[in-house]
């Protein structure tokens, strides 16, 4: 994931199995393939001529350290504070 957000905001189109969560969390900032080569060749040549989405900036603040760390010290503190 941390990948593909470095991708994403270096300009690219992430080109992403439809598997896992990727579709849930990349949504329609991507395209999507089924793992076959030929999918994945079509989806390469597809994200080649795309433009990557404008809104995309402001997709991306939740992949923000300043907004993930925090996050993740919560969970690593609510685990904790279970023990």
């Amino acid at each position: 994931g941390i990948a593909v957000a470095e991708a994403v905001s270096a300009g690219c189109v992430p080109v992403l199995p439809k598997a896992l969560a990727y579709p849930e969390v990349w949504g329609e900032y991507a395209v999507y393939h089924d793992n076959t080569p030929e999918a994945i060749a079509d989806c390469i040549e597809r994200s080649i001529t795309l433009e990557p989405d404008s809104s995309i900036d402001s997709y991306m603040d939740r992949f923000a350290w300043s907004q993930a760390a925090p996050r993740m010290d919560d969970a690593i503190e609510a685990l904790v504070s279970r023990a």
